[in-house]
């Protein structure tokens, strides 16, 4: 995996977890950034499920329980995303680089076709792109090793 970017491996975990297994992956996933992107990409992917699958029923509610979500950019560059659902006493904060917020709001935009800004998929196109480039490098073109 030598060349690998580990943020387009971040990405790529976030958009579709599966690509890159565990198993096959071993001495990747056991290197300190390997570790790090994909302990973040879980994150992320867990904050997905949150925002995205509907809650619990409330008990005295007959309807399920919508996160009220909001989002504040710091000076870093980062955002700090909290969101609650008020009904069952529930609130969860997470500060996201540039990045994992990029890839947030591109798999929301996916999934739900909320706001997409242009800044946040030119970030998630970057970083895709330069994962396929290192697919390239890795993949023989041709069988012809003569």
């Amino acid at each position: 995996m030598k060349g690998l970017d580990f943020e387009s491996l971040f990405v790529a975990l976030v958009l579709a977890p599966g690509t890159f297994s565990r198993n096959k992956n071993f001495e990747l996933f056991e290197s300190t950034e390997g570790k790090y992107y994909r302990r973040r990409a879980q994150m992320v992917r867990s904050l997905l499920k949150e925002l995205t699958e509907p809650w619990p029923l409330s008990p005295n509610l007959k309807t399920h329980s919508a996160p009220l979500v909001e989002s504040k950019r710091l000076e870093s560059g980062e955002v700090l995303l909290s969101y609650s659902v008020v009904e069952l006493n529930y609130h969860r904060q997470a500060r996201l680089s540039a990045l994992e917020w990029a890839s947030l709001n591109y798999t929301l935009h996916r999934i739900s076709g909320a706001l997409l800004e242009d800044k946040d998929k030119a970030l998630v196109d970057t970083a895709l792109a330069k994962l396929g480039q290192y697919a390239l490098e890795e993949i023989p073109l041709s069988s012809e090793e003569e």
